[in-house]
């Protein structure tokens, strides 16, 4: 696992190492409570302490967790409250169809535009951006 394979395996036991771009535009980031929301709770954690912002660690420790609820997520959203959502593809290709991790993660493919900062998709979850 400790030279990421599997991918997914790597990134739950000990986060995915964030790109320097992401982790920059995360640090600049500005009138939301969290910098952003991504899984699995280790990936989060890595982005956090390398970007000095708060992130949402969705899903908890395997993403599997049911935090927080699809539609608490999508309230916070809607109040401004998360400036991006990062995707983690490898983790979110493990995660049953169902899952917390897996409809909050189609719900923001599905309304917002994804694009690529370093190697990761990122989705701006507000209006300003």
């Amino acid at each position: 696992m400790q030279n990421n394979n599997p991918a997914w395996a790597h990134d739950i036991a000990y986060g995915r190492s964030p790109d320097q771009q992401l982790v920059e535009t995360l640090a600049n980031s500005h009138g939301c409570t969290w910098a952003a929301a991504s899984y699995a709770g280790q990936s989060a954690a890595r982005l956090q302490i390398e970007s000095g912002r708060p992130i949402m660690p969705i899903g908890g420790f395997a993403g599997s967790d049911a935090f927080p609820a699809p539609e608490d997520f999508k309230t916070k959203v809607a109040a401004g409250e998360i400036c991006y959502f990062v995707a983690q593809e490898a983790t979110l290709g493990v995660q049953p169809s169902g899952s917390a991790v897996a409809s909050i993660a189609k719900w923001v493919a599905d309304n917002y535009s994804a694009r690529t900062i370093g190697n990761t998709t990122v989705y701006s979850l507000i209006a300003q951006d």
